[in-house]
């Protein structure tokens, strides 16, 4: 981001220029390339927390299955449950700023590039985002698994049983797509991001 050939840059001294001109002395603080790399780095430091680059449309084709986000839609609840209970619950201190520090600490590399959010510059995410989703989930598990469950009423019961069948049917269906996407689709429809066809085009010309 810092080079100084970036589109960013040169439209950034195009302005500075013109507020130069016009004596903007506002425009040229913010027009500045200090500013904008700055802003730059700290956009592309937040652009890796986005809930639809991590849920709903992911990265590159070639980073992942293409057509969903590099996590889970049902890891999220359990995701922000973690999250709340590493922070507030009763962990070690040094076990809450190690993992705390590492999950903000992990984008700064990416944040001082380009075409980011990036997911295989982000990989030193790993494995955060699952630590925050098993707390979430082993306290969930916990919670519902509790003796007064099993005292509760028949209709609590049947509720419980329906929202476990649920969840579980979200998880299957979720899973299922993966797979779709990852072995058939990404085959079938994006052979071209991971060089398809070269070798034939080689022989064929080598033929001709």
């Amino acid at each position: 981001v810092f080079a100084e050939q970036t589109q960013i840059l040169r439209n950034a001294q195009i302005k500075s220029l013109d507020d130069m001109k016009s004596g903007d002395l506002f425009g040229q603080v913010f027009h500045n390339r200090r500013v904008v790399y700055a802003n730059e780095v700290i956009s592309g430091y937040l652009s890796h927390y986005n809930f639809n680059w991590l849920f709903i449309k992911g990265d590159l084709v070639r980073h992942h299955a293409p057509s969903m986000g590099l996590l889970y839609l049902w890891e999220l609840p359990f995701l922000l449950i973690g999250i709340y209970l590493l922070l507030f619950g009763n962990f070690p201190k040094q076990t809450k700023w190690f993992i705390f520090l590492w999950f903000l600490l992990a984008p700064i590399p990416a944040s001082v590039t380009t075409g980011v959010p990036h997911a295989v510059r982000t990989l030193n995410f790993l494995p955060t985002f699952q630590i925050f989703t098993a707390i979430g989930l082993v306290s969930v598990f916990a919670w519902i698994s509790h003796p007064h469950f099993a005292r509760a009423s028949r209709d609590k019961q049947v509720i419980k049983g329906l929202v476990v069948g649920i969840f579980a049917l979200i998880v299957t269906f979720n899973f299922s797509y993966y797979l779709n996407q990852y072995f058939i689709q990404q085959n079938y429809y994006f052979a071209e991001y991971w060089q398809y066809g070269y070798k034939e085009l080689v022989e064929y010309a080598d033929g001709v």
